[in-house]
C-alpha cells in the first residue's frame, strides 16, 4: 500500500524496484531508493529538523507516539507529538486532543534517530524476528521525490510497520526534512 500512498501524494519516490518486494520479514535488505540509515544528523545546522505526520493506517482507536532521540544515548528519547487515537485510519492526522496536524520540529546537535511507539530507526533496538540479528527493519527512508521526479534535498519519507503485523510499511508514514544520513 505504501506505494500507493506515495502516488496520492503526487510523489514520484521508488518504494520498489522491479521484482521487489516490501516485505521482507523484517530483514535488513534495501528496496527502491531506500536509504539505510539508524541514525541522521541536521543537514543544515542553523535550521530545524521538521517532521510531518502525512497517514496512519494502523489499529483504530490506537495512537501513534513519535520520538526523537541522540545516538549516544538512548534514554534521551523526546516526545515530538503523538497522533490522535481518532485518525488511526486517515491521511493528515491530528495531534492527540488538538485539531492541529500531527508534526514538529527539533533540534539536534549530534546524530539523532526515532522512534515511534516501540519502534525503532536503529534495527538493533527492535525485536529480531530470526536469531542473530539482522532481521528487525521496522523502519524504512526514502529520498522525497516531487512530481517531476528530482529529489527534495534533504528531505525523506519515513515508512514504518509495527513488529509482526504484515510488513507492509504502511502503519504511519511520515515526510522529514533538514536531514542528511549520520
Amino acid at each position: 500500500l505504501a506505494p500507493l500512498v506515495n502516488n496520492v501524494f503526487g510523489f514520484t519516490t521508488n518504494i520498489t524496484n522491479a521484482g521487489q518486494n516490501i516485505n521482507t520479514g523484517g530483514q535488513a535488505i534495501a528496496v527502491g531508493d531506500e536509504v539505510m540509515s539508524g541514525y541522521w544528523q541536521r543537514a543544515y545546522p542553523t535550521d530545524p529538523v521538521i517532521v510531518r505526520q502525512l497517514q496512519a493506517f494502523h489499529t483504530q482507536g490506537n495512537t501513534a507516539v513519535f520520538q526523537w532521540l541522540l545516538q549516544s544515548n538512548s534514554s534521551s528519547r523526546k516526545t515530538l507529538f503523538t497522533s490522535a487515537a481518532d485518525d488511526a485510519q486517515t491521511l493528515f492526522p491530528r495531534q492527540e486532543g488538538s485539531s492541529s496536524p500531527a508534526g514538529g520540529s527539533f533540534t539536534a546537535n549530534s546524530p539523532f534517530g526515532f522512534r515511534v511507539d516501540n519502534e525503532w530507526s536503529d534495527d538493533t533496538k527492535n525485536v529480531q524476528e530470526h536469531p542473530g540479528g539482522g532481521w528487525g527493519h521496522h523502519m524504512r527512508f526514502y529520498p522525497l521525490r516531487d512530481t517531476y521526479g528530482n529529489v527534495v534535498p534533504n528531505t525523506y519519507l519515513m515508512v514504518m510497520d509495527y513488529n509482526g503485523i504484515n510488513y507492509d510499511y504502511n502503519d504511519n508514514m511520515y515526510v522529514i526534512s533538514n536531514i542528511k544520513p549520520a
